[in-house]
């Protein structure tokens, strides 16, 4: 259709390398994928498809190969999307993988034993005791409003017992929402009515993205699948902006280089707990980094854990609850 624009000749440019890696993965069709990627961009329309960066064109679609998750409907593991440089004004292409996807990736590995996220809200209970311990969360469901939400955390659990926590704090929780809220594409799967199970898909992402280096040790070819996806979520994270966010990034990843080299439980994990989180944070070894707040009120009410284990459902609905995790909703879980 487009045979003489410079988006086709990177494409083609592309296509050997992208035959060659993908190649190595026996549940990909490559050259079927090919025809896809292909066809998902001549479906941004003329204008858009001749003014595609070709440099974001000729790396997005390596990276596909090393990701290897299609982006055939039918699947819902990943997708195509094109984002406008706010510098530049050029459109650079962008591969999505959506948590279905990255969830199978987890799958694959049989590495993993359960995946999960929650959100924690004024006055719950809640410790966090490093990258590699789980943490403690007592959720009282007393406050559920949007404006009451403070934290945001994602687990992934492996097969040998190993635990792996992100945590995000409410700069990020906040800079999360606007950035997709503001966005054409994202916002009406981010209107307030659905933010709680957006932001858990979030976590999920963000857990998985974040884990690779802990899991896979006896699987080179789905770590480097892993490594790849955790290069595009580094990419899609460094566009959200948000007070104290870059500098939070910077601790968070020294911490987790810090905590692989000493193959020891993340001590260093500096975060900065917002002034007005209320929820109980209390430590001995966090003292030093984490600001001492007022302890919330002692609540009996029990822990709310809306996850996944490989193979089955675990949920456990308390009498207030907010959106699953896993709603299997539809359009929502088209979530990008």
């Amino acid at each position: 259709m487009f045979k003489n624009s410079t988006t086709y000749q990177t494409l083609q440019a592309a296509k050997p390398e992208y035959i060659k890696r993908a190649a190595r993965m026996p549940h990909l069709d490559a050259n079927a994928e090919f025809q896809r990627i292909e066809n998902a961009i001549e479906q941004f329309g003329f204008e858009i498809y001749n003014d595609l960066d070709q440099s974001s064109i000729y790396y997005t679609v390596l990276e596909m190969a090393e990701v290897a998750l299609s982006i055939e409907e039918g699947l819902n593991h990943a997708t195509l999307l094109f984002n406008k440089h706010p510098d530049s004004g050029d459109y650079e292409l962008c591969y999505y993988p959506i948590y279905h996807g990255m969830i199978q990736l987890l799958k694959e590995s049989n590495c993993v034993k359960r995946i999960d996220a929650a959100l924690v809200y004024n006055g719950d209970n809640f410790v966090f005791q490093g990258i590699n311990k789980d943490v403690i969360h007592e959720a009282t469901f007393n406050s559920t409003g949007l404006e009451n939400i403070q934290a945001l955390y994602g687990r992934v659990e492996g097969v040998d017992g190993e635990i792996y926590v992100e945590v995000l704090e409410r700069e990020f929780v906040e800079a999360t929402i606007k950035h997709h809220q503001n966005s054409p594409v994202a916002s009406s799967l981010w209107s307030n009515e659905f933010v709680t199970v957006m932001l858990k898909k979030t976590a999920l992402r963000r857990v998985i993205a974040s884990c690779v280096d802990l899991f896979l040790h006896d699987n080179p070819e789905l770590k480097i699948r892993l490594q790849a996806l955790s290069r595009i979520e580094r990419r899609f994270w460094s566009m959200i902006e948000a007070n104290q966010f870059i500098d939070h990034e910077l601790r968070r990843n020294q911490a987790i280089e810090l905590a692989k080299k000493e193959s020891a439980e993340d001590t260093a994990f500096a975060f900065k707990v917002p002034s007005r989180f209320n929820a109980k944070v209390v430590t001995s070894e966090y003292t030093h980094i984490i600001d001492r707040v007022p302890e919330a009120s002692a609540t009996s009410a029990p822990s709310y854990n809306a996850g996944y284990i490989m193979g089955q459902s675990t949920e456990q609905t308390p009498e207030v609850t907010d959106c699953n995790v896993f709603s299997g909703r539809g359009w929502m879980d088209d979530e990008w």
